[in-house]
């Protein structure tokens, strides 16, 4: 398989489990560690865990046709062009599942992009009951199908992966920051699997001064007081005055929402530390 074909598959593993191997990226400034940490087993299939605070007022909408959904499932199949996907957002419900779900994953992209990973756009096949999406090279289990769609005056609200709800475990937090050092910090989304509970946060790191953030060594706090190492990180760690970078950051089996964030990281020469932590839910 090709370097991109390589990078649309992970990206489909994303989209079907969240989860993704653990794996140095351009960009990391160092390797991950063969043990990235404790992990947990995941909880039994009928614990879902703590509720995502206000996903009981998203907007649900009605049965709809899977052909009603074809512009939304071609923006979400752009791997290889984030800002698509992106515009691609305005075909769903804002604050909806589907919405988010799109806005995730564009971030998920745009944090490939920057990493030099840019992946070919996948294949999106319609059939009767919805869509199979597969990567441009596909491999076995980089598939997944997508049915039982619902929109709201003509725009997606929500849909299943392969049987299941992907909107359960959705968080947007557009308004939340953290500040250290003249770096600041935005959580854009995080996505808790179903499938794998992996957590994937997506976040944007903005610096007044040259900086240097340690991504692969971003850990996470859990609510009963865990520290849990990134098992992924994609991202420039290296950002220059007024610059802008776009995160992925994973975390292991059993990372629950309602948790922290933290990454540390220097100015140029360490002439100051760079300490960020940001609630996560």
């Amino acid at each position: 398989m090709s370097e991109r074909g390589a990078a649309a598959a992970l990206v489909l593993l994303l989209l079907a489990t969240a989860c993704g191997p653990v794996e140095e990226h351009p960009g990391s400034g160092n390797p991950l560690e063969d043990a990235p940490g404790p992990t947990m087993s995941p909880p039994p299939a009928d614990e879902t865990g703590p509720p995502e605070p206000g996903k009981d007022e998203r907007p649900i909408g009605n049965a709809a046709e899977p052909e009603d959904a074809t512009e939304y499932m071609m923006a979400l199949a752009r791997f290889d062009d984030p800002e698509a996907m992106r515009r691609g957002t305005a075909l769903a419900v804002e604050d909806s599942a589907a919405h988010l779900y799109l806005r995730h994953f564009a971030q998920v992209a745009a944090a490939l992009d920057e990493a030099g990973e840019i992946p070919d756009a996948a294949s999106v096949e319609p059939d009767a009951d919805g869509f199979e999406v597969c990567p441009a090279e596909p491999a076995p289990g980089t598939c997944a199908r997508f049915t039982d769609f619902t929109t709201e005056e003509g725009l997606v609200t929500g849909f299943r992966i392969d049987d299941i709800d992907p909107g359960e475990r959705l968080v947007s937090a557009q308004d939340t920051t953290a500040g250290s050092a003249g770096v600041e910090a935005r959580l854009i989304t995080a996505y808790r699997s179903i499938t794998r509970d992996d957590l994937v946060v997506t976040a944007e790191f903005t610096t007044t001064d040259d900086a240097d953030l340690d991504l692969p060594g971003a850990s996470y706090t859990t609510t009963d007081g865990e520290r849990r190492r990134a098992s992924e990180a994609i991202g420039d760690h290296h950002l220059e005055a007024g610059r802008t970078t776009q995160t992925m950051l994973a975390f292991p089996a059993g990372t629950q929402l309602g948790g922290r964030l933290a990454v540390g990281g220097c100015l140029a020469e360490c002439s100051s530390r760079v300490d960020l932590e940001i609630p996560v839910g």
